[in-house]
């Protein structure tokens, strides 16, 4: 569909919310705050029971843009939740943010301004980011990507680093052009993993256009949150999203190297734990996992031996 003059130039933030009650408000009014005047907010809330809605409602009654809010019953599905607010959105352009993180001050405005003036950029975002604690402090200004301090044109470069480092920069806050999110079929509804999935896609359609290019920048954009409910720190979910992506991206390549010291942490934590239904579940997985399993029984602790000697796949 042909877009209007207003939507040509309106960039949506789309901000994805579940259980967030403790920090939608500030995560919403740190949107309120970005300079450029050409946004619209899409709010997709994933069925939360803790009172999230009630404040999104009240807090938007402040807001200086458009907006538009989705109530939907919980599906525990991010990829999919992201599609159906991407549905929503108007805008030529695109932020996704999740409601439990802040959009830094002027996040937004700078890559807006290159967005707009280059048309052959098909995203803009930023190799460095800021953590946040539950009360929004900041507490490290160096959360760094693989791809920091390096001048990067060649998405073949880019899409290594993706495969090498299981990430090659932060999807959060960066500024796309929809109709190339449109074109590579949006989020993977049927894998688990949300924004390695689409970033990867996106770095595979640079490659297959080489008159597109993108830029990455040293400015901040986004406050991650690093609280107790942070998705990153399920390691089974994280270790079976990486399965998933690796098996449809890199069918003919090995997990990569980073992916084994995960699990090797998952392991020694499972051991610990006594947790044989967490264990088994990844070594399920992948034959790669059970074969690395079985490696690093040999050269781990007498004690963490006798720990893992237990679990087997059933």
């Amino acid at each position: 569909m042909t877009q209007s003059a207003k939507e040509a130039d309106l960039c949506s933030v789309v901000c994805i919310c579940y259980n967030h009650s403790a920090f939608v408000e500030a995560h919403l009014r740190s949107v309120f705050q970005q300079e450029d005047e050409n946004i619209e907010i899409v709010l997709l809330d994933d069925g939360s029971d803790d009172g999230s809605l009630e404040i999104i409602n009240r807090v938007l009654k402040e807001c200086p843009f458009e907006h538009k809010v989705i109530a939907q019953q919980n599906t525990g599905r991010v990829s999919l939740n992201c599609n159906r607010a991407l549905e929503s959105a108007r805008g030529e352009f695109v932020v996704v943010i999740s409601c439990d993180d802040i959009l830094l001050p002027g996040s937004l405005s700078k890559k807006l301004e290159q967005m707009r003036a280059d048309p052959a950029l098909v995203f803009v975002a930023s190799s460095r980011n800021y953590i946040v604690d539950p009360r929004g402090e900041i507490i490290d200004e160096g959360l760094l990507t693989p791809t920091h301090g390096k001048q990067i044109t060649d998405p073949k470069v880019l899409l290594e680093i993706e495969y090498e480092s299981l990430g090659s920069f932060y999807f959060q806050a960066g500024v796309f052009r929809m109709d190339v999110i449109v074109s590579v079929g949006k989020y993977d509804e049927d894998l688990i993993g949300d924004d390695i999935v689409l970033r990867t896609k996106i770095v595979q359609y640079l490659i297959e256009n080489p008159n597109r290019s993108f830029d990455l920048i040293d400015q901040p954009s986004f406050g991650y949150r690093k609280h107790g409910d942070n998705l990153h720190g399920n390691s089974l979910r994280q270790i079976r999203t990486v399965v998933e992506w690796k098996n449809r991206f890199f069918p003919d390549r090995a997990l990569p190297e980073l992916a084994f010291r995960w699990m090797e942490r998952f392991f020694r934590s499972s051991a610990k734990a006594g947790n044989t239904k967490a264990l088994r579940e990844a070594l399920a997985l992948d034959p790669q996992i059970e074969e690395h399993f079985d490696q690093y029984k040999k050269i781990g602790s007498t004690g963490l031996l006798r720990s893992l000697g237990i679990f087997r796949p059933s």
